[in-house]
């Protein structure tokens, strides 16, 4: 997980010291003397609106026109760190960049809260001297050397103490994690500000993506809605034109119908239908079908064992042709030619008949 961490460096007076590497950012550990210290008394503000009380707070405290600032709460005191965002900055390569950096005091990777009492503790380029009061640090000095009896005495003075004489200072090493961040959401709060413009901005593009999103989606719904409506359309018109030609094709079929029901003889698929269910016995094949008129048809049959009276009583007693003749085809001894009148001998005989008469009238 350390390689998400942010990048952290030590900012002392001189110089930019790198603590450990990092890809999640940049986090700069400022030395004690660049910050100034204050403890505020917030029990009358509301939590969510303590950071703009402290913002407030920290404006009308500094000595410069740039403040910047971290904040650990102890009950209802915020613990402030203030430091100068130029001033900082100034001789690194950060000094012109807009980038918000995240910046901590020395002050909160050194030690820990303690319950009460007073404490000096050993920095990197001097001492601090910490008074704390039911785990509120309620005074924050620091010297860039060992503090005299004097400095130390008004020091106890300044935070309501007796004095007593100056303590050895404790050489404790420089935490990865800050006492102010251990178990506040509203700690986690502060440290999440240092990126609030970055997090609105952020923000605001998660809206707009949404947003895009949204208005992509209602786009291919109306084009895929634009496309079924063109596609209805065509197969309206195809099936429009299907209909047409059925339409048609029934009235064609209607008018087939009516011509075919004025010829009073069968189909030559009908005769062919039923020459072949009564030929006798199998083996038979039809080899030729020729109607010189409606009334004759000469057939070619060809079989390996051909019988000519067989066939001729056969077709005689279908009921579908009569005079029926059958000869050996002079090309070849399997095949019979087979010549008839087509329809019933009594229906051919009174078809006669009606000619006849019509022909004796006067």
């Amino acid at each position: 997980m350390r390689r998400f961490l942010p990048a952290r460096y030590f900012r002392s007076q001189r110089e930019l010291i790198p603590l450990r590497p990092g890809r999640g950012g940049t986090e700069w550990v400022l030395a004690r003397e660049w910050c100034l210290y204050a403890n505020l008394a917030c029990a009358q503000v509301p939590v969510a609106r303590r950071r703009d009380f402290i913002s407030t707070q920290v404006r009308k405290l500094a000595p410069f026109d740039d403040p910047e600032w971290h904040a650990a709460y102890a009950g209802d005191f915020a613990q402030v760190w203030i430091w100068s965002r130029a001033a900082v900055r100034a001789g690194t390569d950060f000094a012109s960049d807009a980038r918000r950096l995240q910046c901590l005091p020395e002050s909160v990777l050194r030690g820990e809260p303690r319950s009460s009492g007073t404490e000096l503790l050993s920095d990197h380029e001097g001492c601090e001297g910490r008074s704390w009061k039911a785990g509120n640090l309620v005074a924050s000095t620091w010297w860039p050397q060992l503090p005299g009896a004097n400095e130390w005495a008004a020091f106890c003075r300044s935070a309501g103490l007796h004095p007593d004489a100056v303590p050895e200072p404790l050489d404790l090493p420089m935490s990865e994690q800050a006492w102010s961040q251990t178990s506040s959401v509203a700690q986690l709060g502060q440290t999440l500000s240092h990126y609030r413009r970055e997090a609105i901005l952020a923000a605001v593009a998660l809206l707009v993506l949404l947003f895009a999103m949204q208005l992509g989606s209602i786009a291919h719904l109306w084009w895929a809605r634009h496309g079924v409506q063109q596609q209805l359309v065509t197969e309206r018109n195809a099936i429009s034109d299907v209909l047409a030609a059925r339409n048609r094709a029934e009235i064609a079929r209607a008018a087939s119908e009516q011509l075919m029901a004025l010829h009073d003889k069968p189909s030559q698929l009908a005769l062919i239908a039923g020459v072949s269910a009564h030929l006798p016995g199998t083996g038979w094949t039809i080899v030729q079908w020729f109607a010189p008129d409606p009334r004759h048809i000469e057939i070619t049959l060809s079989s390996a064992r051909p019988d000519p009276p067989a066939i001729v009583r056969a077709l005689e007693g279908s009921g579908v042709l009569h005079k029926v003749s059958a000869n050996l085809a002079q090309s070849s001894s399997n095949e019979l030619l087979i010549r008839a009148v087509v329809g019933d001998r009594a229906d051919t005989s009174a078809s006669e008949a009606v000619t006849a008469d019509g022909g004796d009238g006067p």
